[in-house]
């Protein structure tokens, strides 16, 4: 070093691996201290691990033993690309695990760990000569590629700050300091054999159906995540001891579950179920786990439809209510109360009808909204837009009639009207230009003879894919006679059979 003190923060070619590796000579020790160790941190610096005379790692985090690689800022095996998932340096990660396994073997290598995680948070690393240390790094950077600089191209380098020094009082401090730590069992042990145990785990041939399962694992884990999310806030509230929650079949209770977490994600929710799969007592499943919360609910149904939702409420007589004992206290109106000025809404006056405070609003058949009309705009304004974060789900069996315009419209009631609503969620710029361009394809398709036509999933982009799963369910009866066969035995009729 040329001056007795300075700063390495990986930019510009100044990194802590090139720092280690014109600084680690043959037959010298080197002590380290990172919460991690990866392969690829391994990576950086092999040659010169490889030729030193007495290596010592000290973990920092316990957890993270039995994890050499990947930690969560390495680079994974595989990356998603647009056609398919493509392999990237699955050969090399092997062999560097080998070669690494073979290194750690080496009597010269010792690997010990903290007991508590929280103990130790630094990192450090030292290198000493045959009577001295000669260079010493104290800072931020772990023992990984992103850590060291990833001087070999196996990862993006971290912006750290680390101190590197070759004062001598100063190493000494450090040197003492580590072998007072290293020595200690009352703080440490050690981890050797666990970490070999972990790098041969990572060079077993594994069944082409496990790397299936792992696969479909790291592609949906986030939505994995917000549905088990999801699942421990109702078990809190008490769901499942509700009459609906114990009503429900499996797959409404799925039902539930995934609208639950589409309302938080998106503010609303389409449940295009198809006829005959209960919507009604899913939505109903959705309207007690809000009330759960004392938030309040509106239903807006066809006037033709209100009986179905009216026996369901709390003043309803109870011989005829299945679901009494949850005393359902929604607020039912008709889709018709939207444009009336006179009369009553739900038993209160219409003028003094309060349309907005709502947590959530329930609009079944909600394909009558696909037009804006009177009732549309009374709807987005007065219920929707005005008061609270209110949130929406529709019900419909044909979201979409004629054209996609139907669904935009629908989209609109859960966005408060904002084409950018799903830039950041679903990333979607625009709703509305994304489902224009995408019925102009529509058109284009139906104008072809039958023959010559494109299949029309193949032709609709990725992006309307991404926001129908992100906004819509819809199942089919196939779909649950093929995924709920338990469901079905229960129904009390012959196999597959629906009421």
């Amino acid at each position: 070093m040329t001056d007795p003190n300075r700063l390495i923060d990986n930019r510009n070619g100044n990194t802590v691996a090139l720092s280690l590796k014109s600084a680690l000579q043959p037959r010298d020790q080197i002590d380290l201290v990172s919460a991690f160790f990866s392969v690829n941190g391994y990576r950086q610096l092999a040659d010169q691990l490889e030729q030193a005379g007495q290596v010592r790692f000290l973990y920092g985090d316990p957890s993270s033993v039995n994890n050499p690689d990947p930690t969560r800022n390495e680079v994974q095996s595989f990356k998603l690309v647009e056609s398919a998932l493509a392999p990237s340096r699955v050969m090399e990660q092997k062999e560097a695990a080998r070669r690494c396994a073979e290194w750690l073997e080496k009597p010269s290598v010792q690997v010990k760990s903290v007991k508590n995680r929280r103990f130790l948070h630094g990192k450090m690393y030292l290198v000493s000569g045959r009577r001295k240390p000669k260079v010493g790094i104290i800072g931020s950077s772990n023992f990984t590629a992103p850590g060291l600089g990833a001087v070999d191209g196996s990862g993006n380098a971290n912006l750290e700050i680390n101190l590197a020094t070759d004062q001598p009082q100063v190493l000494g401090q450090m040197q003492e300091w580590f072998n007072e730590l290293w020595n200690d069992p009352a703080h440490t042990r050690d981890v050797k054999a666990e970490v070999l145990a972990a790098l041969a785990r990572i060079q077993r041939e594994q069944s082409p159906e496990l790397i299936y399962y792992k696969t479909l694992y790291e592609l949906f884990r986030k939505q994995l995540a917000e549905r088990e999310a999801t699942e421990r806030e109702a078990k809190y509230v008490g769901f499942d001891q509700t009459a609906i929650g114990k009503a429900l079949y499996g797959f409404q209770r799925d039902g539930v579950n995934a609208i639950l977490t589409k309302l938080k994600q998106h503010n609303g929710c389409i449940l295009a179920d198809g006829v005959g799969l209960g919507k009604t007592y899913t939505a109903l499943g959705v309207i007690k786990y809000h009330e759960l919360r004392n938030e309040r609910v509106m239903v807006i149904s066809p006037k033709r439809l209100r009986q179905n939702w009216e026996h369901y409420r709390a003043n309803y007589d109870p011989r005829g209510n299945p679901l009494a004992e949850d005393q359902l206290r929604y607020t039912l109106i008709n889709h018709s109360d939207l444009r009336r000025k006179a009369g009553y809404i739900d038993g209160v006056p219409a003028q003094k009808f309060n349309f907005s405070n709502y947590d959530l609003v329930v609009i079944d058949e909600s394909h009558n909204f696909r037009n804006r009309g009177i009732a549309y705009n009374k709807l987005l304004k007065k219920v929707i837009q005005k008061g609270g974060n209110t949130k929406v789900l529709l019900l419909s069996a044909t979201p979409v009639n004629n054209a996609l315009t139907d669904l935009q419209n629908q989209i609109n009631l859960m966005t408060k009207d904002r084409q950018d609503a799903f830039h950041a969620t679903l990333d979607i710029p625009s709703v509305r230009e994304l489902l224009e361009e995408e019925q102009g394809k529509f058109k284009q398709w139906q104008k072809k003879a039958p023959d010559s036509r494109q299949k029309l999933p193949e032709l609709l982009s990725p992006e309307l894919v991404n926001l129908l799963e992100g906004i819509s369910i819809a199942r089919s009866r196939q779909h649950i006679k093929d995924s709920y066969a338990a469901d079905l035995k229960k129904f009390g009729k012959e196999f597959g059979a629906f009421p």
